[in-house]
């Protein structure tokens, strides 16, 4: 007789602890939920200091890629080889996310989703970049007669990256 109201005590147990489970789970969701809607929040209200930290960081890490990496090649006419490109990119990337500090690079992979659109960004504007200075840097020497064209109507940096615009962006 008793061992059966056992049984029946210990499933009612049961029932309620993984109803409370639930509960808890429930509790815990909102909780982290809450905190991620706070975060955002935060984040959005400093968005306007983040992305002139960005900025910053970006200005400062071109023009040292630039000393450094493209203007030899650039000023002698040369075209820069595929592999170059790639270490001029990886090393603008990680000037970049270094002169961000870990701060900044995580709330920029929050806003962005993840590190590799927060890289993506930051190569696509680094495209551009480029073109809008070669194309400012051959009027200048090209009006003057120095350097010749790069053939095919295609500017250097056309031949640098083999596309006329980054993905996404209509030229």
């Amino acid at each position: 007789m008793y061992g059966i109201q056992l049984y029946i005590l210990l499933g009612i147990v049961t029932i309620i602890c993984i109803g409370l489970k639930s509960l808890f789970k429930q509790v815990i969701d909102l909780a982290r939920d809450n905190i991620n809607i706070k975060r955002r929040s935060s984040l959005l209200d400093h968005y306007v200091e983040i992305i002139a930290i960005l900025e910053q960081a970006k200005e400062i890490a071109y023009k040292k890629v630039w000393q450094e990496e493209i203007a030899l090649e650039n000023v002698s006419g040369f075209r820069i080889h595929t592999g170059k490109v790639k270490t001029i990119q990886n090393r603008y990337v990680k000037l970049v996310l270094q002169y961000c500090g870990d701060n900044v690079v995580k709330d920029l992979v929050e806003l962005h989703g993840n590190i590799e659109s927060v890289i993506l960004f930051l190569i696509s504007g680094l495209i551009i970049k480029l073109n809008e200075d070669e194309l400012s840097f051959r009027q200048l020497v090209v009006d003057g007669g120095g350097i010749e064209d790069e053939g095919e109507g295609k500017t250097f940096v056309d031949n640098l990256f083999g596309m006329k615009s980054p993905p996404g962006v209509d030229a």
